[in-house]
């Protein structure tokens, strides 16, 4: 019985070894996102293309804002395309309700257009402290259950031994 008495030093053990660990990641993610630089992007050139629906990719991808896309005449419609922010795609949706297409007259295939933009560069530091915090979670996601499993299988196999051990121990 004297494993029953340890236990509930092991579980309070296993208990603030998940608190340290989740701790360190919450610290880790949130210096990860303060050493984020913001890049603003002016006038990045796009060649548009021809035809609905098309894309364009720009130079750099985790946008955080998409400002505006001007064409050759300083001018720009915001519903004739959509941004996605993850990817730094263009997609060019400019149909009419009558199915007809404005995108060749704000934005004409193979003309230039010029994209406003903000997007999170990766510096150093925040690649070292992701790559960090990655491998924090391998412990978490793996090690840790199987610490667990090991503390839980001690314990039972402590009761057992101290068990039928104590009863054996006279007989012969």
């Amino acid at each position: 019985m004297e494993s029953l008495e340890k236990l509930p030093t092991y579980i309070i053990t296993l208990v603030l070894i998940g608190i340290i660990v989740a701790l360190g990641m919450v610290m880790l993610d949130k210096m990860s996102d303060s050493v984020d630089e913001t890049v603003t992007i002016t006038n990045e050139s796009v060649t548009i293309p021809a035809g609905i629906n098309q894309t364009v990719t720009l130079a750099n991808d985790d946008l955080t804002t998409f400002d505006q896309l001007l064409n050759a005449s300083a001018t720009e419609n915001d519903s004739l395309y959509s941004v996605a922010l993850s990817t730094g795609t263009i997609t060019f949706i400019g149909n009419t309700s009558d199915g007809t297409s404005e995108v060749g007259t704000t934005y004409p295939a193979g003309d230039t257009a010029y994209a406003y933009y903000d997007y999170d560069k990766e510096t150093a530091a925040e690649s070292a402290i992701t790559s960090t915090n990655d491998s924090l979670s391998d412990i978490t996601n793996t090690w840790l259950a199987i610490i667990v499993v090991i503390m839980i299988m001690t314990v039972l196999i402590g009761i057992l031994v101290s068990t039928f051990g104590n009863g054996m121990v006279g007989r012969r």
